[in-house]
């Protein structure tokens, strides 16, 4: 009798990016999404306001495969510090 080992080859999923305008808050996020366009759970990374600041968001998921800090936010690097 012989046996086969099969292992079982994770596809990794592809992750795009998209911007999404929230018209209601008048925001423009930055959303990880599918091949479909459909955001990722804990996909949304950023928020840019109309008064042109940036807020992060918390918990985005590791799946994506970006850098994340303490807090589950995209980790920006800063050239500018240490």
């Amino acid at each position: 009798m012989k046996f086969r080992i099969y292992e079982d080859k994770k596809k990794e999923a592809k992750v795009f990016f998209r911007l999404v305008y929230d018209i209601p808050r008048g925001d423009i996020d930055l959303v990880a999404c599918n091949e479909d366009g459909e955001t990722i759970d804990d996909g949304l990374i950023l928020s840019i306001k109309p008064s042109g600041h940036v807020a992060l968001y918390s918990d985005v998921s590791d799946r994506i495969g970006l850098s994340l800090d303490s807090e589950s936010r995209v980790d920006f690097f800063y050239p500018d510090r240490d």
